[in-house]
């Protein structure tokens, strides 16, 4: 069995738990690389665009 992280009083697979935490980060990035495309401008740029305007934004 897999290294199990404790969450209160549930532990959780290791895996599992990096999966879920990087799930959302899956979302934007697509988004990102989608604007990027359909702009011809480079990802790193997108990128810089794209959480800056989320902090001003105060987007969490």
């Amino acid at each position: 069995m897999g290294t199990m992280l404790s969450t209160g009083s549930k532990a959780v697979p290791e895996t599992l738990s990096a999966y879920c935490a990087s799930a959302e980060s899956r979302y934007w990035l697509m988004d990102m690389i989608e604007i990027s495309g359909q702009l011809c401008q480079d990802l790193e740029n997108v990128a810089w665009v794209y959480f800056r305007l989320g902090e001003s934004l105060n987007l969490s």
